[in-house]
């Protein structure tokens, strides 16, 4: 996993949250501001079968430039894409059979990023959210993003020879109300959430208008803050996005 929104606890707690992971965050472009250091490891390598899998972290690079100053204490972030070429060498050097970079920098930069620099095998794209029902190939990188908030699975089946991606086949996948669940994950999620539920359930108060959500910029919750305490310019990013509601309703109780 790379990281944008997890950044909002802070870099300090956001560490300390990782500890806990049973998975690595990846990112070549985080930086200590102090040591010059990076924050995570740059890459992981898997193996499935005989085949080994190089992963490439790029964090999104609007972290310490665009978001609230508190995301970005005392680290700095880098493009990525100087960087990249190194790790890309690394993983060869290490006889990788493919390298895909996992990154948050959005649609267009990462195309531009694929056409900048050799040795990606496969991109997955990150940020805007976008459906990407046929994959990009651009200077032999395969490209795919596949929408936001669980709503769709990106599955991309790769056929290596080589060391070379001979052919794919790209499927973006519905994640709809039909689907099976998991027992044994729904299980998993209701212990960590029991807890949470009476706290979570408390009602703080009413709505008898639409919450609209889907917007570009600024969120509900940024025209909130507006007309109840004052506020007179609304940043971009600068409270919360994309967690308020998930549909047009009205008469809402919120928590």
């Amino acid at each position: 996993m790379t990281a944008h929104w997890e950044f909002g606890y802070g870099p300090e707690n956001f560490l300390e949250i990782t500890e806990e992971l049973n998975y690595p965050m990846l990112a070549i472009n985080i930086y200590d501001e102090k040591s010059d250091e990076l924050l995570f490891d740059p890459y992981l390598v898997k193996e499935y079968g005989n085949l080994k899998v190089g992963v490439i972290g790029i964090a999104a690079t609007i972290i310490d430039k665009v978001m609230p100053d508190w995301f970005s204490e005392g680290i700095y972030l880098t493009l990525g894409n100087e960087e990249l070429p190194t790790y890309i060498e690394e993983l060869k050097e290490k006889d990788v059979d493919v390298i895909v970079v996992l990154s948050h920098l959005g649609f267009p930069q990462e195309i531009k990023l694929a056409e900048e620099v050799d040795g990606i095998d496969v991109l997955l794209s990150g940020h805007i959210h976008n459906r990407v029902h046929k994959p990009a190939v651009v200077n032999d990188t395969i490209i795919i993003q596949s929408g936001c908030h669980g709503s769709f699975v990106g599955r991309l089946d790769l056929e290596v020879e080589n060391k070379k991606v001979v052919d794919f086949k790209h499927q973006l996948l519905t994640v709809e109300e039909n689907i099976k669940e998991d027992e044994e994950v729904k299980s998993e999620v209701e212990k960590v959430m029991a807890p949470h539920r009476e706290k979570l359930s408390e009602i703080l108060g009413y709505t008898e208008i639409p919450l609209h959500r889907n917007l570009v910029l600024e969120s509900t919750m940024d025209y909130y803050g507006i007309a109840v305490f004052g506020i007179t310019t609304a940043v971009a990013g600068g409270t919360i996005r994309d967690v308020l509601i998930n549909k047009d309703l009205p008469d809402i109780k919120f928590s």
